[in-house]
């Protein structure tokens, strides 16, 4: 993958990430990774739909959430 990444312009790749628009309305590119069978004690075991249709999730886990003012603005602007 690093390689064929390596071979590509920077155009290229940018072109390749605005065309998934098409077909995703809002696409997420770095997503969560379900790491079970990578590490010894994983951070997200199952998909999270799973895991949010049992509760309690985890507790005792600290979150952090936040936003930016102009959040989605390239996106508009692409449009």
């Amino acid at each position: 993958m690093r390689e064929c990444l390596m071979d590509k312009t920077a155009q290229e790749i940018v072109t390749a990430q605005a065309d998934r628009h098409r077909y995703v309305y809002w696409p997420m590119l770095y997503r969560p990774v379900v790491d079970a069978g990578l590490r010894d004690d994983p951070f997200l075991p199952e998909p999270v739909e799973s895991l949010a249709a049992r509760p309690p999730l985890r507790p005792a886990v600290p979150l952090l959430l936040g936003g930016v003012p102009k959040e989605g603005l390239l996106y508009a602007l692409s449009k």
